[in-house]
């Protein structure tokens, strides 16, 4: 139900568990005045490696170990290697992630690489730059798909963060920007720096005097917040992810590869939104009000509008969101129409292989004479609660065609292979991310389902609850076909609220 990388993407694992919890463009943010726009290329570091290790709170949930080597050719080679063990619901998962990118001296991107293991098999993106343009290759279970990106030379590689403050280190109050390229997101995003002053920073031994920056990666509008400690040469001896509680340390080979406490923290408990009002039977509702309210942010736009979710805007950080339960017929007429599907909604693609033999297979097998989608979809959707039988939290984010066979997983598993099942009927289908009242918990988790095109309206389907159907107890944060390289992009409005998200449930029907 609940899922979470060191430009040097220490945020980024972060993103990617978060993902476990439960494609869009970027518009670059306007520049602040008095910023200075890095416009040229960020030379590579000199050969080096270094290791970091990563707390939340006190209990250590991973490392991360860094290498930069000069290749025969006079080329550049950076590779982060991140790996995060913690508990979700009191199982343990581990995932990895390794990004490699190849530079040339001056800094001109050649090639790039990043690698996540995630279930059974392996999710691997490749890029190289030719001809102005970035050309994408995202492969699962040996499927490839492409994308490109056109290039301009102003924007920075996936190290390009780290770089720019080695080469040029900040002094107090300067401000800086650069556009780069962020891994597993696969987009470009927006890095801004503020520098404030020095002080005397605890280190995991010791302390040291280092200069204080605020660093802020902006992707697809949504913006993550760290804070880091960089020493007089611009290395980052420590960093702080506050949506995670997270703190990165600067260490040596020997601590970062310590188990000594490893896995101690709970990811899924911990980040459950609690609520004074319980509900005796959530997914039985026909109608909720919550308020919600986001302290540290603007609530605009949060929160997903339409027939099953309206949201009512408050004031900058409170909204008022009323969820509705819908059917394929019921109400006869929306309120508000649906914008229908887009070829990609029924399209095979990496995470949702529609087209993969078993999944085919298990999607003929039920309502095999059955004409009407709704009728349908409900089977379907009874159908994966019934296959997958091991309904555990260890597994990483998973694909249709490998929950297909392995018959396993928590809620992405569940809403990818019933949009796998429902694509392969012919139905148009996509993946919804957000949170679900968890009784256990006192509050609602964070959770992925499905919602699939029935008519003239997106129906949300449960497949972790089976329940033919679901009530007013989900809220919907996002929605995604999961489609090509970008696709984790979709979980990133879950990470801008994590740990901030207030709710209160106002009204019950």
């Amino acid at each position: 139900m609940t899922r979470i990388f060191h430009n040097r993407p220490w945020w980024i694992v972060g993103v990617l568990l978060i993902a476990n919890l439960g494609c869009q463009e970027t518009t670059a943010p306007a520049q602040q005045p008095g910023t200075a726009q890095v416009s040229e290329r960020v030379a590579p570091l000199s050969p080096r490696e270094t290791w970091d290790v990563y707390f939340i709170g006190d209990a250590k949930v991973g490392y991360s170990h860094t290498k930069v080597e000069a290749l025969a050719n006079g080329q550049v080679q950076t590779t982060n290697f991140s790996e995060m063990t913690m508990q979700r619901f009191g199982q343990t998962i581990t995932q990895q992630v390794t990004v490699s990118a190849v530079e040339s001296q001056d800094g001109q991107p050649v090639s790039f690489s990043a690698a996540m293991k995630a279930g059974p098999a392996e999710m691997k993106t490749t890029g190289k730059w030719a001809a102005g343009k970035l050309t994408l290759s995202s492969t699962t279970l040996g499927k490839a798909q492409t994308s490109t990106i056109d290039w301009q030379r102003a924007y920075g590689g996936v190290f390009a963060g780290e770089q720019t403050l080695v080469a040029q280190p900040m002094k107090p109050g300067e401000k800086r920007t650069l556009q780069a390229l962020i891994p597993i997101m696969n987009t470009i995003g927006e890095l801004q720096f503020t520098a404030h002053d020095v002080e005397q920073t605890k280190l995991l031994e010791g302390a040291a005097d280092l200069l204080k920056i605020d660093y802020v990666t902006v992707i697809s509008g949504t913006k993550i917040d760290t804070t880091i400690w960089v020493d007089e040469h611009g290395e980052i001896l420590k960093s702080y992810l506050p949506q995670l509680k997270q703190t990165t340390y600067r260490t040596t080979q020997k601590v970062a590869l310590s188990k000594e406490g490893a896995g101690a923290f709970d990811l899924g408990t911990s980040t459950i939104v609690k609520v004074k009002r319980q509900l005796d039977r959530p997914h039985a509702t026909k109608k909720i009000v919550y308020k919600a309210t986001l302290p540290d942010g603007d609530i605009k736009d949060l929160f997903v509008s339409g027939p099953t979710q309206q949201v009512k805007v408050l004031d900058e950080h409170t909204a008022e969101v009323t969820v509705t339960a819908i059917t394929p017929d019921e109400p006869k007429q929306l309120s508000t129409p649906e914008a229908p599907p887009t070829d990609d909604d029924l399209k095979p693609n990496n995470l949702i292989q529609s087209d993969d033999k078993t999944v085919i297979a298990l999607a003929n097998s039920v309502a095999q004479d059955e004409q009407d989608p709704g009728k349908i979809a409900l089977a379907l959707e009874g159908l994966v609660h019934r296959t997958i039988t091991a309904k555990n939290f260890t597994q990483a984010f998973a694909t249709a065609a490998e929950v297909a066979q392995s018959k396993e997983g928590d809620c992405t598993e569940h809403a990818v292979l019933l949009a796998a099942l429902l694509k392969a009927r012919g139905i148009p289908a996509r993946g919804a991310m957000g949170l679900v009242y968890y009784p256990s918990g006192g509050g609602y988790a964070y959770h992925m389902w499905t919602e699939a095109w029935i008519k003239d309206r997106w129906i949300p389907l449960d497949a972790t609850l089976g329940r033919g159907g679901i009530g007013a107890a989900h809220l919907k944060l996002a929605h995604s076909n999961l489609k090509g390289a970008d696709a984790y992009s979709a979980f990133l409005p879950v990470f801008r609220v994590l740990g901030q998200l207030k709710l209160e449930v106002v009204e019950v029907e």
